[in-house]
């Protein structure tokens, strides 16, 4: 008869079903305990805590938990999906250096494609979060004193439209006064009288000349003080619009890369929409030279898709490693080997069930 060997671990089309079977229900010698607590163990295995010799113990019961998974699954469905896909990026987007472990995203800006390691695209959206953050602050700090400012204007400009109603309010008055007195008569019947009131009236007259004067002052001066103010607004403005340009556009912090873009631009306006160069002057807005920018790439992009429709190339497969399938009988080799008692012993039927019946 001949020499059965023992493996920890029978795998494999060559190796003999009664190895394996062998392997079932032969103990490790290492963990056999002496004859005398042997039996005492087996007992207390086959015993619950009841001493019910069906009931399982807490041991048993991990084991069981264990030993249940085969019944579920045996890898397929969300095991099978690749990391890109658990991303929801396309396959070709995701890298991963097989010796170094790094992650990489292949990324497009622009129309520039690149790798970008894992970190630096992380370093890269905290940066965006920071910048927008901060922009949206210094947008709301800007609302804040300008309608301030705005306050403070229309009460200015109340307090002239009172002061100018009553001027023009004396001046209607000492008109009337004016009118109203017989000059001839009084200057025959009472020239001394006539003199004060003629006084009278030139003195009152020149002071709301001299009042009206100062009124129409402080409304230039106001007015020059709002056109400033606008002048302070938009020039904020307009450095927070660069800003935002620069951030979507990286490339920008060379100037030789801004004046040449900016050049695309304004040559795509004008032969595209037929803008003059007046009507591109006062574009300013970041979030209309982002959806110039999108238009030019959609344009130039169109004709090359419509070409290369007919000749699609295929997805760059994901490097990711996909998780080892372990089959049912490994499964119940394993629980089999850490069980006790009853358990024990059912599962090594089990696992020989599985493997004559080709597991």
């Amino acid at each position: 008869m001949s020499e059965v060997e023992t493996n920890p671990t029978p795998t494999g089309a060559d190796v003999d079903p009664l190895d394996q079977i062998a392997d079932l229900l032969v103990e490790d010698p290492e963990k056999q305990p002496d004859t005398a607590e042997t039996q005492v163990d087996a007992k207390a295995g086959d015993a619950g805590p009841d001493g019910d010799p069906d009931t399982p113990t807490a041991d048993d019961d991990a084991t069981v938990a264990d030993a249940q998974v085969v019944d579920g699954d045996d890898g397929d469905g969300d095991d099978d999906r690749t990391l890109s896909q658990m991303m929801g990026l396309a396959d070709d987007q995701v890298n991963i250096n097989e010796e170094t472990g790094e992650m990489s995203l292949r990324t497009k800006v622009d129309g520039v494609e690149e790798t970008v390691n894992l970190k630096e695209v992380l370093a890269g959206y905290q940066t965006s979060k920071y910048n927008t953050q901060k922009s949206m602050a210094l947008a709301e700090d800007r609302k804040t004193f300008e309608a301030a400012a705005g306050k403070k204007a229309g009460e200015i400009k109340q307090v002239l439209e009172l002061n100018s109603a009553l001027t023009q309010r004396l001046q209607s008055e000492l008109l009337r006064e004016f009118q109203s007195t017989n000059w001839d008569e009084l200057r025959q019947t009472d020239p001394a009288e006539y003199a004060a009131r003629q006084q009278d009236q030139s003195v009152r007259y020149n002071q709301l000349q001299q009042i009206q004067q100062q009124v129409q002052q402080q409304y230039g001066q106001a007015d020059q003080q709002q056109q400033q103010q606008n002048n302070t607004n938009m020039q904020a403005e307009l450095a927070n619009q660069r800003q935002v340009m620069m951030d979507n556009n990286p490339t920008w912090h060379d100037q030789a890369v801004m004046k040449t873009e900016v050049a695309e631009i304004r040559t795509f306006l004008a032969d595209t929409y037929g803008l003059s160069e007046a009507d591109i002057s006062v574009i300013s807005d970041a979030k209309a030279i982002h959806i110039i920018q999108d238009a030019m790439a959609f344009r130039k992009g169109a004709p090359v898709a419509k070409q290369r429709i007919a000749a699609v190339p295929k997805m760059q497969k994901s490097r990711g490693v996909k998780p080892k399938k372990v089959s049912k009988l490994d499964r119940l080799t394993k629980a089999a080997r850490s069980a006790t008692g009853a358990q024990k012993r059912d599962l090594q039927t089990d696992a020989i069930a599985e493997l004559l019946s080709g597991g």
